[in-house]
């Protein structure tokens, strides 16, 4: 048997965060970092950058990382705060990756974390998330 032959199943691009509640209205989320993001072993590093949205939000522009460039597993450790006023906590704070391919800006994954989750006092919310699809991701973070 040719076991070289087989196909590597690719590796799930996934993001490191740190979601905690300062206070009542304010969280803050570190962008620890990434890994896989290439999705495949053997591709070479990405250059990458990661974006928080929060989803029906016109008055507050977009928080984005500084991209890393050539890398893989990258490492951000980037905080931003969010204030959450009480009609949001209805809406959905969306993170997602991308990596630029000559000035081009395409998307690995996204998901969506609901303010009812994540604004629970005292909770802290921490881990490795799955980067998904924009038809799954819009609207969940599992």
């Amino acid at each position: 048997s040719h076991s070289s032959d087989r196909k590597i199943a690719p590796l799930k691009p996934s993001l490191y965060l740190d979601f905690m509640r300062r206070t009542y209205s304010v969280i803050n989320v570190t962008v620890k970092a990434g890994r896989h993001l290439s999705g495949n072993l053997t591709d070479k590093g990405v250059d990458s950058y990661v974006r928080i949205h929060i989803v029906g939000d016109k008055d507050h522009d977009d928080w984005v990382t500084y991209i890393r460039v050539n890398e893989n597993d990258p490492v951000y450790n980037e905080e931003c705060s969010i204030v959450v006023e009480k009609e949001k906590l209805y809406t959905f704070l969306q993170v997602s990756a991308w990596r630029v391919i000559n000035a081009r800006h395409v998307l690995i994954g996204m998901m969506s974390f609901p303010f009812s989750v994540i604004n629970i006092q005292s909770k802290r919310l921490i881990g490795w998330f799955e980067l998904l699809s924009p038809a799954i991701g819009r609207t969940s973070y599992k």
